[in-house]
């Protein structure tokens, strides 16, 4: 069992490393993908979305896709390249860094549930499964639950045959009760 699951554990953890270093690899294509937009506080009133407002959203959602990467492209564009201006330079870089990482930190936070049950839980129970399936006791295991079982079995007949005693004497105070009653009348 604790094989399996440390087996488990370490294909998920150089999958989730290989996960966040594509993500950190590549942001501006993370940002791309990031695109929802924020929740109204009145999402209560909200009703079913029909399809025609769904199509509407889906273009909205594309298009802030590609504005939040221009956007991210036009700062990075404005960042001046010449050593001079570098004291200025270095404020502008933190506050793309952070934006970017702003945005990577909410989608792997917004999917971290997900990956973790689809990738590590269930397939680590499919696994965790057949490894059990295929277990076997060693010898002295199977002895000594050999010898316990018959322990278990000769206590069942000892108590059986004392559960036979006691309904039998339980039976005969019953007669004699009855017996008894019915001469005092």
């Amino acid at each position: 069992f604790d094989a399996t699951c440390r087996r488990h554990r370490e294909a998920f953890m150089q999958m989730w490393t290989d996960w966040m270093y594509s993500m950190f690899t590549s942001p501006l294509k993370l940002v791309k993908a990031n695109s929802m937009p924020r929740i109204d506080p009145s999402y209560e009133t909200e009703i079913a979305p029909t399809f025609a407002s769904t199509k509407k959203r889906i273009q909205e959602e594309r298009t802030k896709r590609d504005s939040v990467q221009a956007q991210i492209n036009e700062e990075i564009n404005h960042i001046p390249t010449d050593d001079r201006s570098a004291e200025d330079a270095l404020p502008m870089i933190q506050k793309i860094i952070e934006k970017t990482f702003s945005r990577i930190r909410c989608a792997v936070s917004d999917q971290m549930e997900l990956y973790s049950k689809s990738f590590f839980l269930l397939p680590m129970l499919r696994r965790l499964e057949g490894d059990m399936a295929r277990l076997e006791l060693g010898e002295q295991d199977k002895m000594q639950y050999r010898a316990r079982s018959e322990a278990l079995l000769s206590e069942e007949k000892k108590n059986s045959s004392v559960l036979t005693d006691l309904n039998w004497c339980v039976d005969a105070i019953q007669k004699f009760r009855i017996t008894c009653n019915d001469s005092s009348r």
